[in-house]
């Protein structure tokens, strides 16, 4: 062999072993992109599930299978406690009445939360914690419009200037 074939043959094998270099990077390339793809994927569903409407329920669950264990005139205010749990709250100045609220939102996706149902137990007792009446509101609450220039109250809407002056003419009275 001359020694130009020799170069030439060196050179053509130098060449072949560069594209095969190249062909096992890229395999590599390819795969590292395509796990790379996959993760992306995986982590944006993860993202849209994680958005989905969101429901809570706040205060106590009351199934009217409890509701029927109530007997007015004969329950105790310890066994409705025992019967429902703890009250949400009780009333005050000693009205000798405990209330048991539930309270059902749902959050959808970049919207204000919407109350879906809403229960509300007055119960009352006499002095000797005998249950003397139970009442069931299920009247949902007024939501509240944040645009509005007037607050809702029952019985009176006041706007901002209103509510100013309302509130300097109370503060004049008391002192």
């Amino acid at each position: 062999m001359s020694h130009q074939m020799m170069h030439v043959y060196f050179f053509i094998r130098y060449l072949s072993n560069i594209s095969k270099t190249n062909l096992k990077h890229t395999l590599i390339m390819t795969n590292i992109q395509h796990l790379i793809s996959g993760a992306i994927c995986v982590f944006a569903l993860l993202f849209l599930i994680s958005c989905a409407a969101q429901e809570t329920t706040h205060g106590n669950q009351i199934a009217a299978i409890d509701i029927d264990k109530i007997q007015i005139g004969s329950t105790r205010k310890s066994e409705l406690k025992i019967i429902l749990g703890p009250p949400s709250f009780e009333g005050s100045f000693a009205s000798k009445k405990i209330y048991y609220s539930n309270v059902k939102r749902q959050s959808p996706l970049g919207q204000k939360a919407v109350i879906n149902s809403s229960d509300l137990y007055a119960f009352e007792f006499d002095d000797n914690d005998i249950l003397l009446d139970m009442i069931n509101i299920t009247e949902l609450p007024n939501s509240v419009n944040y645009e509005s220039e007037k607050t809702t109250a029952p019985g009176v809407q006041l706007g901002i200037l209103e509510q100013i002056f309302f509130n300097l003419r109370r503060r004049q009275n008391t002192e």
